[in-house]
């Protein structure tokens, strides 16, 4: 695989919450723009707004792409915004709004239109209920586009790794590769070393990254775009 086979949209889909996904479409969104591609990012759900700053918000912060709301239209960016920091599903319930894909779907598209490149950020894992049918990953089988899964490098990341990629696969979608975050200072080493290694030998998917943990957005991002393109596993 060349970095010229990822050139296309992305959902950027995690294995849990706080497992790194903003982090992740931020640094896809900057790797695309220094290569010279018309980019956006868009949050499909967001909750958790009372609390935070906008994870599109962060995404520029980490991109360094301008993420103003006149960059695309602010509602197709982010359709659905809570303010309750819960499942998607719950927190549209307590505001009593309910989240129709058909709706997420013509915003992704409207951007798709605008931009080369559309990176799509979930919320929470491809199992998390958006409303009482549909889950998370029905957004991405409407969407149909290549996913890139984002697991915590911890204790226990190959269950969930395992699970979400056998998930995705089994419902045909493309799983392009898998991105390992260390969202722990420390952790044990040979851990951290035989996460990847042992999800790479079960999945026969791609290891795209392995990001160290740092509060320094350019030492992430080099690690990363160094990462992406040797391919590590």
């Amino acid at each position: 695989m060349t970095v010229k086979n990822l050139k296309r949209h992305l959902f950027i889909a995690g294995t849990d919450t706080g497992v790194g996904k903003t982090l992740v479409t931020g640094l896809f969104a900057r790797y695309y723009s220094d290569k010279g591609y018309r980019v956006v990012t868009q949050k499909c759900v967001e909750t958790g707004s009372g609390s935070s700053r906008a994870d599109i918000e962060e995404h520029s912060r980490i991109s360094r792409v301008d993420n103003s709301p006149s960059v695309g239209r602010k509602t197709d960016r982010v359709p659905y915004s809570f303010r309750d920091p819960v499942s998607p599903h719950l927190a549209s319930r307590k505001e009593n709004r309910k989240i129709s894909i058909p709706r997420i779907l013509g915003a992704f598209e409207r951007l798709t239109e605008q931009y080369e490149i559309v990176i799509v950020e979930g919320a929470g894992g491809v199992m998390v209920p958006i409303n009482s049918r549909e889950l998370m990953l029905d957004i991405i089988k409407a969407m149909s586009i290549s996913v890139v899964v984002v697991a915590s490098n911890r204790l226990g990341a190959i269950n969930h790794t395992l699970l979400t990629v056998r998930q995705l696969k089994s419902e045909g979608l493309n799983v392009t590769g898998i991105v390992f975050n260390n969202v722990e200072r420390g952790g044990r080493k040979d851990i951290l070393r035989d996460n990847p290694l042992t999800v790479k030998a079960f999945t026969g998917t791609n290891i795209l990254a392995n990001i160290p943990f740092s509060n320094d957005i350019d030492k992430l991002y080099g690690v990363f775009r160094k990462d992406l393109e040797e391919r590590i596993l």
